[in-house]
């Protein structure tokens, strides 16, 4: 054999071993292996490759290498420890036995691996039911990894839920058992529905089972550091329901989704006498248990209120004779008092918003700026004159024909200026405030600065700015959506809200909970239990003929048109009213066209109120309506120059010739009448055409408008569905027909 062969043979036998293992004390590492397969053939490659590994085996200490050098005359055979000549048919077969030996152990480990494996997914899917130790109590949860069939799911949950399970999804969903519960038992109830259990875990003994009579509470209550009522109880379809559905409930009960509990506000005591009274009627076993004096915290809240609402003797000087402050206007005033003179009276309306603002103001020698409507402009310092004793008010009136850098504001506590009109004076009334001459800015019906973008908000806003005291009225905060509200708060607590999208964001009760420290609402069902009842009704009349769809027109325009059209039968209608009994009448329409022709229509008998009306005009208009022994029945209006502020409760009959777009305006112009002071019961009578789908589908939707809007204003959930149908426009709802339906069914709803 050359010397080319007996390096390849002790190559190929230093290579055939296993990486870490070595022959003889003879081994080729791991980089050797890779790169011998590239050099055999090459005599110089190959002893160099060798050579380097002999250097590694004389550190290692292996005799007789010292001096011997890689190359054609080296002894391989007594290196290797023979001396009887190279066989290289043994050593081929021994390289054979070793690659043979080597791909059965290879298969042998992969083999091993499957089993490893197999055993390991098998372990991780486990049984249905997982079982656990969770603080000395059981604890059962469905394996992810292996799914049972819905049926078996619902075995599950009813059976842990009889053992009085409380399910946990910040542990995985994760239902802890009571300490009696028994874990063989639940693995026999899961047995018989298909479901393999875990063994009941080592070391779990269940406590004796509970006394019925000692029976632990269905329903705990436990008062929280900020005054809240945290209300526990087992979920229940029925009680959800009675949440979303109880008028006094819905909307107001929060609910904690970190602990799984139903939330009552601080103070909130209706509220909390609802919630239970409504467990009390779905589930009348149910135990229930207040983990804090339950009756004594309800009797302090209802000792607060009572004392808020009672009247302080030394208010009475600054009051005519005659006049009294009732419990909720007390309660108003003193709810300013206790925000230091920046909140919002959300009021119904007709509950004396302006008589709590200007009583607050008159006890504390405030110097106040109103910011109103116009038609109100002047009824403010009327007020406050009819009311308050003589000398209290000092009433300035700014119109239009007053100019700015002439005013004489030093004499006045009660400056009066209307929305459109701010622009003009703001730079004369901001020195004043700046000065001190003005120090409590009231904005009346501030829903007109729910928009952030408009010139006007921005007046304001820069006006509030620059007064330590702001107070908003407005019986309709929120006209259409949470997110109107933003400005508002704004005003009065700059930074309450990051955004109008995160009140956009929280639900009913957050929104509630975050503006609740500087708002205040009361309504005339619950302060005017002797107010008498308000009907409304659908008067259907003959519309064939009327203009109507299919007449390609825009639908503002058919609005006004069939607006005018239906002058003749709502002349009718009155004339019938003024014939067969002795009421006052209010007349609406949307269309100062059509206040004309029906103020025309009834001759001296009818008042004129629109938008083109000279100021003084309506001024006397509303004086001679009102006035008891004027000849003038009726007050036609538009809604748009009526629908704010005037008290008109000497008629109890209302007309709609034609409705507004707006369900909160509608509402405020039916509530012109329907206010303190109105004595007898109030009909409110809506005009149709019968058989003009245009005015039908018209009747359809304000129907449900109203009962939407109603259910925002006062703090009540919406549905996703019923808040996006209330912020479309009606221009875009009346523009697409629908099947005709009977309008009286939607009132009804």
């Amino acid at each position: 054999m050359n010397s080319l062969q007996a390096l390849i043979a002790m190559g190929d036998l230093l290579d055939s071993t296993d990486n870490v293992e070595e022959l003889n004390g003879i081994g080729f590492n791991r980089a050797d292996k890779s790169a011998w397969p590239s050099v055999r053939g090459n005599e110089r490659a190959m002893a160099l490759l060798l050579h380097k590994y002999q250097l590694q085996l004389m550190k290692r200490g292996v005799p007789g290498l010292e001096g011997v050098a890689i190359q054609s005359a080296v002894d391989w055979m007594g290196l290797m420890g023979g001396n009887n000549g190279f066989d290289a048919t043994a050593l081929a077969l021994a390289r054979e036995e070793k690659a043979k030996a080597l791909a059965a152990a290879k298969a042998r480990r992969r083999e091993e691996a499957k089993a490893l494996q197999a055993a390991e997914a098998a372990k991780e899917k486990g049984n249905n039911v997982l079982l656990s130790l969770e603080g000395g109590r059981l604890g059962a949860r469905l394996n992810p990894s292996n799914r049972c069939p819905r049926e078996a799911f619902n075995a599950f949950v009813a059976f842990v839920r009889m053992l009085g399970g409380k399910c946990q999804p910040s542990k995985g969903y994760l239902w802890e058992l009571p300490a009696h519960a028994d874990g063989e038992a639940l693995r026999t109830a899961m047995a018989a529905s298909g479901l393999t259990c875990d063994a009941v875990t080592e070391g779990y003994a269940p406590a004796a089972s509970p006394d019925p009579a000692t029976k632990t509470a269905d329903v705990t209550l436990h008062l929280r550091e900020t005054g809240e009522i945290a209300i526990f109880h087992p979920y229940c379809a029925k009680m959800n329901a009675a949440y979303r559905d109880a008028e006094e409930v819905s909307g107001v009960i929060g609910f904690d989704w970190d602990q799984k509990c139903r939330v009552v506000g601080e103070g909130e005591v209706a509220d909390l006498r609802e919630v239970l009274a409504a467990i009390g009627r779905v589930h009348s076993e149910w135990k229930v248990e207040a983990k804090f004096d339950l009756e004594g915290h309800i009797a302090d809240a209802e000792e607060k209120r009572r004392k808020r609402r009672t009247p302080a003797p030394e208010w009475q000087r600054l009051l005519r004779e005659g006049i009294e402050v009732k419990p909720h206007q007390a309660e108003g005033v003193r709810f300013l008092e206790e925000c230091n003179g920046r909140a919002m009276n959300g009021d119904d309306m007709g509950l004396g918003k302006t008589f709590q603002a200007l009583l607050y103001a008159a006890i504390h020698g405030r110097r106040v700026l109103v910011v109103c409507p116009k038609n109100v402009r002047r009824q403010w310092i009327e007020e406050a004159s009819k009311f308050f004793v003589d000398g209290t008010f000092r009433g300035l009136e700014l119109d239009s024909s007053a100019r700015p850098n002439e005013l004489d504001l030093g004499g006045h506590n009660l400056v009066t200026v209307n929305y459109e009109s701010l622009k003009k004076f703001a730079p004369r009334l901001r020195a004043e405030a700046e000065l001190g001459g003005l120090d409590m800015l009231v904005v009346d019906e501030s829903h007109r600065i729910k928009n952030p973008s408009a010139q006007t908000t921005q007046e304001v806003l820069a006006l509030g700015a620059l007064f330590p005291y702001v107070v908003e009225l407005s019986g309709t905060p929120i006209k259409n959506k949470k997110a109107e509200l933003y400005t508002q708060a704004t005003l009065l607590h700059p930074g309450v809200f990051a955004s109008e999208d995160e009140l956009a964001g929280m639900t009913f009760y957050q929104a509630r909970q975050r503006v609740k420290l500087f708002f205040i609402r009361r309504t005339k069902k619950d302060e005017l239990a002797s107010l008498p009842e308000k009907t409304r009704q659908v008067v259907p009349v003959q519309g064939r003929g009327l203009p109507d769809y299919g007449q390609d027109l825009h639908v503002m325009t058919l609005k006004s048109m069939l607006a005018q059209a239906k002058v003749p039968q709502t002349l009718e209608f009155v004339e019938d009213l003024l014939a067969n009994t002795s009421s006052k009448v209010i007349v609406f329409s949307d269309s100062d066209d059509a206040a004309d022709a029906i103020a025309q229509g009834l001759g001296n008998r009818a008042v004129l109120h629109t938008g083109a009306t000279p100021h003084e005009k309506r001024e006397a208009a509303k004086a001679s309506f009102c006035d008891e022994a004027s000849a003038a029945r009726v007050f036609v209006a538009t809604t748009g120059s009526a629908r704010e502020g005037l008290n008109l409760t000497v008629a109890d009959k209302e007309v709609f010739n034609d409705l507004p777009w707006t369900p909160a305006n509608l509402a405020q112009a039916e509530d012109r009448a329907y206010r303190m002071g109105q004595k007898n019961a109030v009909n409110v009578y809506w005009m149709l055409a019968k058989g003009n789908r245009f005015d039908q589908r018209n009747v359809q939707l304000m129907a449900r408008k109203m009962a939407i809007y109603k259910k925002v204003v006062d703090g009540k959930k919406v549905t996703a569905e019923e808040e996006k149908f209330l912020s479309q426009s009606m221009e875009a709802l009346m523009g697409v027909q629908r099947r005709d339906t009977d309008p009286m069914e939607e009132l009804a709803g």
